[in-house]
């Protein structure tokens, strides 16, 4: 069955532009269209740019192509209402637009919205944004917004930020593509800080083969990966870390990984789970995470203490607990992991990991921290901020008829590897294609 245009990749619709066999502003009247229908249920939109349809207009006589690109909500769009997830910031219209948006706009992209972001990213709830797949369940987060839309057909490419696993959880919950890259690959400028040292830009999508693209859009540089050769990868799987999760999924995730080695022809070697260290990191990226997260909020906090959820307090109280030596410590620590964790690339491409060890949960209220420790093995997502290592999640199949998530990581600086792996997988095989029902 063909897909209708609003979940075919930005490469094939980029094809029928340049062929005529659709104009370069057919995309965002669909998508736009389908928004004004379908998002009243789904909720992942804060806002649409309504002079959209006119930008592209004017901006399809001079371009090939518009690319509608949906922005989640902590990055600085000029003249269009951004509020970071938080009523402390109502009315807020930036003077400028963050570097990512920029970049976007000046590579013909264009904003077709603004995305519901958990508040400040401090969580993976993302109210009031449902999960298209089952609308009582959470969408994941702190991107949940985007990871919902691009799901649900309400957008073809959207951004989103990850400092603990914010691009890759939502992506997983809703059963879409999500890249982390290389730290500091993609610029910060004008994003809302959670953590200067953990926080990743980057883009949730449904194709992996669409990642090239959008990071020349998130950058202004190119990324060009001349063919893809299963043969010439040396692919690591974790084997332990799946025995944290959930059985079903567990099943699913082994079933996707002897499908992978059979549709591509290749061996898997085995990664010593102890080798990887993540559970030790954890500690070390959550003494960073508070850290910053207090001083960053310190004087929002103190002037506006009843503007804040409960559990957004309790990470910016803890922070204030760290000690100098502790941090520093975590600091000096960062450098080690990163060179420990890429020397198991030596003799190996990628890293094969899971996302997350359950499926999104039914909705759960915001107020208490623990409830969302419980939601995420955060264990699989922390350290590859806290090293920086580009991570991508790319669906694998589901459990209990909700999507499940497979992580592909790589050594710093190996973004075009990851991508190219995982679009070797989507070209084999069709768990990306899954369309939630009543979104078709």
């Amino acid at each position: 069955m063909e897909l209708s245009l609003e979940f075919r990749s930005l490469n094939e619709i980029e094809s029928l532009v340049k062929s005529n066999a659709i104009s370069p502003c057919t995309v965002l009247e669909r998508l736009m269209e389908r928004i004004h229908k379908l998002d009243t249920k789904l909720k992942s939109y804060t806002r649409l740019n309504l002079n959209s349809l006119e930008e592209c207009a004017k901006r399809a006589k001079s371009s090939e192509n518009v690319i509608p690109v949906s922005v989640k909500d902590l990055f600085d769009t000029k003249n269009i209402e951004t509020n970071y997830g938080s009523t402390i910031y109502r009315d807020h219209f930036p003077s400028k637009d963050s570097s990512v948006v920029a970049n976007i706009k000046k590579r013909n992209g264009i904003v077709i919205g603004k995305t519901v972001t958990h508040e400040f990213a401090l969580g993976i709830i993302s109210s009031p944004t449902k999960n298209p797949w089952d609308l009582r369940r959470i969408p994941g987060g702190s991107s949940g917004g985007s990871a919902a839309a691009v799901a649900a057909g309400l957008s073809v490419f959207a951004t989103g930020t990850d400092t603990g696993g914010s691009i890759r959880i939502p992506a997983a919950m809703c059963g879409v593509t999500g890249f982390k890259p290389t730290y500091n690959l993609i610029p910060r400028g004008g994003i809302y800080p959670e953590s200067w040292s953990l926080d990743h830009a980057g883009p949730i999508t449904r194709y992996a083969s669409d990642l090239t693209l959008e990071l020349e859009l998130m950058t202004r540089k190119n990324f060009i990966i001349k063919g893809r050769e299963s043969k010439k990868f040396k692919v690591g799987v974790a084997w332990e870390m799946f025995e944290y999760c959930e059985s079903s999924v567990k099943k699913v995730s082994l079933a996707a990984l002897e499908k992978i080695k059979k549709e591509l022809n290749i061996e898997y070697i085995h990664v010593k789970e102890k080798c990887l260290r993540f559970k030790e990191m954890k500690h070390f990226h959550e003494i960073i995470d508070t850290s910053e997260i207090a001083l960053i909020h310190r004087e929002n906090y103190e002037k506006y203490p009843d503007s804040y959820l409960d559990s957004s307090i309790e990470q910016i109280e803890e922070g204030m607990r760290v000690k100098a030596v502790d941090y520093v410590n975590a600091k000096r620590s960062r450098e080690k992991y990163r060179e420990l964790l890429d020397s198991q690339f030596k003799t190996l491409d990628i890293i094969i990991i899971p996302t997350l060890q359950d499926v999104a949960p039914l909705t759960v209220h915001q107020k208490k921290r623990e409830e969302v420790d419980d939601i995420s093995e955060i264990d699989f997502l922390s350290p590859l901020n806290y090293s920086g290592n580009p991570a991508l999640t790319i669906p694998v199949g589901f459990s209990h008829e909700l999507p499940v998530g497979m992580q592909i990581i790589g050594k710093n600086n190996s973004d075009l590897r990851c991508i190219e792996f995982a679009s070797l997988v989507q070209d084999l095989t069709d768990w990306h294609k899954a369309i939630p029902q009543g979104f078709s």
